[in-house]
């Protein structure tokens, strides 16, 4: 059935009161972000692949429900960013290592073939 309009949805409260956690319902990947690694070329050191999740603070006693809100809004979108910009650069470098040896691959069957 229809829910009443006005109240924020469950998963819009949970996300308020605890930040962003990863993961969304459908992703079968689940949580654990080593599932999107590529087990069989780990190049980069732990600390880079899995930052620290910040811990939220409880609320300042100065401010508003709103602005704590806010305020773990933001820890939680900064995690997030830092986590995909991290996750691109670790493609990119993947992506020119596969160019070099692609590279060197067809100079190996030019000095051999001709």
């Amino acid at each position: 059935m229809d829910k009443p309009m006005g109240g924020p949805k469950e998963e819009e409260a949970n996300y308020a009161s605890e930040g962003y956690r990863g993961g969304y319902r459908g992703n079968h990947y689940g949580r654990n972000s080593s599932n999107w690694s590529d087990h069989e070329n780990r190049s980069s050191t732990p600390s880079e692949e899995n930052p620290p999740i910040p811990r939220l603070t409880k609320k300042r006693p100065d401010e508003s429900e709103f602005e704590k809100t806010m305020r773990e809004f933001v820890i939680a979108q900064k995690t997030a960013n830092d986590f995909v910009k991290n996750q691109f650069n670790n493609l990119k470098t993947k992506v020119k290592q596969g160019q070099k040896n692609h590279q060197a691959a067809i100079q190996d069957l030019k000095t051999k073939f001709g």
